[in-house]
């Protein structure tokens, strides 16, 4: 107990003034000695003690011994070891928390660019994706009118006119060459041209 209160620097000199002079002539009130309790009764006021058989032997001045150099020597360097063990502590203790906390914000910053990274490739994989799901769509939907089947739904594409009427009218003429009527009445009219064209030509080759 007394060196850890002298490693934490609590009085350190009293304990060491203690083992220099000896506990008879530096107490430090801490040590009794018989003669602090003559005549009967000189500790009357004491909160805890009364007489000297009511001490505890380790506040008793037993064998008081004076080591002036051994002492002084051993506790500067008693303190001077522990003061440095109590820096090192101090400085790890924050060295450690400083690097918990770096590691911390390193795993942060890591998880953050995985995350972008993974925005940026789904932002560049969807738009591709989505046209191929479209594709899918419309070859699947040939194949069901072919069969009969069951149609998917397609999402319909944003029509952007850059030449304002024009590109509507163009867009006009492209969905009724595109119907399915419209191209089997041009067929059939090509089938009738050549075959009056034919017959006609029979005719002038008779005449």
């Amino acid at each position: 107990l007394s060196l850890f209160r002298a490693a934490t620097m609590e009085d350190w000199t009293d304990i060491m003034y203690i083992n220099i002079f000896g506990c008879d002539q530096f107490p430090s009130g801490i040590y009794y000695t018989p003669e602090a309790y003559k005549p009967e009764g000189a500790l009357a006021d004491h909160p805890f003690f009364k007489t000297w058989d009511e001490l505890p032997n380790f506040f008793k001045c037993n064998h008081p011994t004076a080591q002036p150099g051994l002492s002084a020597f051993y506790w500067v360097f008693f303190i001077f070891v522990s003061a440095f063990v109590m820096l090192s502590l101090f400085v790890g203790a924050i060295t450690i928390a400083m690097s918990e906390q770096m590691e911390a914000q390193d795993n942060l910053q890591d998880e953050e660019a995985e995350r972008l990274e993974e925005e940026a490739l789904h932002a560049a994989l969807a738009p591709r994706a989505k046209h191929i799901a479209e594709k899918m769509k419309f070859i699947w939907n040939k194949y069901a009118t072919a069969t009969n089947d069951r149609h998917i739904a397609q999402e319909e594409e944003v029509v952007v006119y850059r030449l304002g009427a024009w590109s509507r009218f163009a867009e006009l003429n492209k969905k009724f060459a595109e119907n399915d009527t419209f191209q089997t009445f041009v067929t059939l009219t090509i089938l009738a041209a050549g075959i009056s064209v034919g017959v006609d030509t029979e005719l002038q080759g008779e005449a």
